[in-house]
């Protein structure tokens, strides 16, 4: 609104033009606290995400060498040869 346009209304048009930019300004300063806010959340989530992404995939190859680090060559006996072990021992032992 141009000043001339401001000046042709009345007294109440005027204190309740004033009073909606105060009403506004305050709207809009909420609005940008809510803004800021919202965007230090996010980045503390995408901190949080990377950090976790990292730590997966650390997991991850910590499981790989593991894997490879296990002998599977030698046979293991099975869990009824075990038991049966244990029930029937073998004479010289």
């Amino acid at each position: 609104m141009k000043l001339d346009h401001f000046k042709n209304l009345t007294e109440d048009e005027q204190a309740a033009y004033l009073e909606a930019a105060e009403a506004l300004e305050t709207t809009t300063k909420d609005q940008e606290a809510e803004i800021n806010s919202l965007k230090s959340e996010n980045e503390t989530m995408k901190a949080g995400t990377a950090k976790l992404e990292t730590e997966l995939k650390e997991t991850k190859e910590l499981n790989f060498t593991l894997a490879r680090k296990i002998d599977t060559s030698k046979e293991r006996p099975t869990f009824e040869d075990t038991l049966h072990d244990i029930f029937y021992p073998k004479k010289g032992d």
